[in-house]
């Protein structure tokens, strides 16, 4: 019986040894798992930087080649600076006609907002007026309302007699 009972105890510690070993090994694989799904993550974050850098190389290359051509560029900017010149003085010239229309503008704004506020005056009193019409119509139900009442009371006192 003894031998029974360390067999048993035995068995027992075994069968839990194999639970905590599956139990570990199901860890190590999700583990496993995740740090592959980690990996492709980063493989991935490689390759997108290799791209960048090429895009960046690209860049660079095409910036050293626009500086040696900034002499021929500074010429056309000073070109292009006396036509802006010229165009500035156009634009002077149309912008005081301009400001002429604007204070004509203004000028006739100025009465459309007076016309307005006229107009806005005769929608108050409207509105006004349609509460007025509103309040005069529910007290005019509640008075048919009550009479109707009280000729159903005289009805009734006529029938009580």
């Amino acid at each position: 019986e003894g031998c029974r009972r360390a067999t048993q105890r035995e068995t027992a510690e075994l069968k839990k040894a194999l639970e905590e070993a599956s139990s570990r090994s199901a860890d190590l694989s999700r583990a496993n798992r995740e740090l592959r799904e980690k990996v492709g993550e980063l493989e991935k974050v490689v390759a997108n930087h290799k791209v960048r850098i090429k895009g960046q190389r690209a860049q660079l290359k095409q910036h050293l080649e626009s500086r040696a051509s900034n002499t021929q560029r500074v010429t056309e900017v000073e070109c292009e600076m006396r036509e802006m010149e010229s165009i500035k003085e156009q634009y002077q010239r149309k912008n005081y006609e301009q400001g002429q229309l604007i204070q004509q503008f203004l000028a006739e704004m100025a009465l459309l907002q007076e016309e307005l506020r006229s107009l806005s005056l005769g929608q108050q009193e409207a509105a006004t007026l349609g509460e007025v019409l509103t309040r005069e119509q529910g007290q005019r139900k509640e008075l048919q309302k009550q009479c109707e009442r009280l000729q159903e009371q005289v009805r009734q006192l006529t029938l009580a007699k």
